[in-house]
């Protein structure tokens, strides 16, 4: 059996991003959220950016990726999410 610390909010994380790779995004929306709700971090802005992406969901995607950058400096993985958003948006009629 396992333990946890259900005021980790790195728990929530980890799962929000086990729940998106595996298409479960009302279930990463969850976790990410509860997450941020006892610690607010630039990660989990990003996931809650790709969560969004999934969803089609752009304009609020993009919101949450300006959120991530304003937490820290920009990493690879936004800077990916930022273009494929552009190109996203770019591309829509």
């Amino acid at each position: 059996m396992i333990d946890y610390d259900p005021l980790e909010a790195s728990a929530y994380r980890e799962l929000a991003g086990i729940f998106l790779r595996t298409g479960r995004l009302e279930d990463a929306l969850k976790a990410v959220n509860r997450s941020l709700q006892l610690e607010r971090t630039a990660e989990d802005h990003l996931l809650l950016a790709k969560i969004h992406m999934g969803q089609g969901r752009l304009e609020e995607a993009r919101a949450e990726l300006t959120s991530a950058l304003s937490l820290g400096p920009p990493t690879p993985e936004a800077e990916l999410l930022r273009e494929e958003l552009d190109s996203k948006t770019l591309s829509r009629p």
